[in-house]
């Protein structure tokens, strides 16, 4: 059984970041995500940028699980490595977007018999962001950093942004955008093209803040099978079994507007259990703590999907 945390898109609000980490002791997770652009304003120079973050992950000195971060389009690639370096000892922070400064190649981590896989920086913008990169160096990056023959059941793939049409996960809204972007697709073609070829059994992103969310894309068509938007505190059971090909994809969204997700992931006989819960920073507001039980009606799970072979 595998616990863990996802959250990521601070913008350097430390109270909310403080919240996360408080939550994130109370919760036993084996491992704690944390995805990217924790800058509010860019970040060129690599050095400050990693001085930044290492700063913003003091609350979580002491903590008694790994925190694995990867930077976003907020900081150059490789900051994440810099970060922990400058950590030293004093936190439990665990590079997972980069092996070495350059960021030319992610990283990875064995834990509980699943290996978890990341890289630094996002698929082209507007050429303003430090952490931009070209679509064939996020794949050359990605090659370089999952193994040549992973057992897709136990890979999970940890990235700053989310696959080219990933259904509301790389869509964009229409809050403080020009009519003319509202509903295009900016998700990563490299990264769309790896997961069909690794299949791996989740993927995780953040970096479109109203995508938050799941998809579920099936392997025997190649195309995406579910598109689930969040848009309270819901709570989704996946079961995968034996002969059937699928990775479910999770925006966890931002911290800025107090979400995470909490992930459990087990194996029975014959298939494959995760379990995605949204979550609250501190928990429900009182609002949907008297709401919730009478929408609910006693269900313990949104959606039940089972993906048989």
């Amino acid at each position: 059984m595998l616990r863990l945390l996802a959250a990521g898109d601070p913008h350097q609000d430390a109270r909310k970041l403080e919240k996360f980490f408080q939550d994130c002791r109370s919760l036993q997770a084996d491992a704690v995500l944390l995805q990217g652009d924790y800058l509010a304003q860019h970040e060129k120079d690599k050095q400050r940028a990693a001085e930044a973050i290492a700063s913003l992950f003091q609350p979580a000195r002491q903590s008694d699980r790994p925190f694995l971060a990867l930077s976003g389009n907020y900081e150059p690639p490789g900051s994440s490595y810099l970060a922990s370096q400058k950590a030293g000892g004093e936190l439990p922070l665990f590079p997972l977007g980069s092996s070495d400064p350059s960021g030319l190649r992610g990283n990875r981590l064995e834990l509980k018999g699943y290996l978890l896989a990341g890289i630094d920086g996002s698929n082209p913008i507007n050429g303003q962001h430090p952490g931009e990169r070209s679509e064939q160096e996020l794949l050359s990056a990605l090659e370089a950093t999952l193994p040549s023959s992973p057992e897709p059941r136990r890979l999970i793939l940890v990235t700053h942004v989310p696959p080219y049409e990933s259904g509301k996960r790389d869509e964009l809204g229409m809050f403080g955008l020009p009519q003319t972007y509202w509903g295009r697709h900016v998700g990563s073609t490299a990264l769309r093209e790896a997961l069909s070829r690794y299949r791996p059994l989740l993927h995780i992103c953040g970096h479109v803040h109203e995508g938050v969310g799941v998809s579920v894309f099936d392997w025997r068509t190649g195309k995406l099978l579910l598109d689930l938007p969040t848009r309270a505190y819901e709570r989704f059971l996946f079961r995968i079994y034996e002969g059937r090909e699928a990775t479910i994809c999770l925006n966890h969204g931002t911290l800025e507007h107090w979400v995470y997700f909490v992930l459990l992931v087990q194996e029975h006989e014959g298939f494959v259990e995760v379990d995605i819960e949204k979550r609250r920073l501190g928990g429900k507001d009182p609002l949907s703590k008297l709401i919730d039980p009478l929408i609910r009606g006693g269900r313990q799970y949104d959606r039940v999907v089972e993906l048989r072979a």
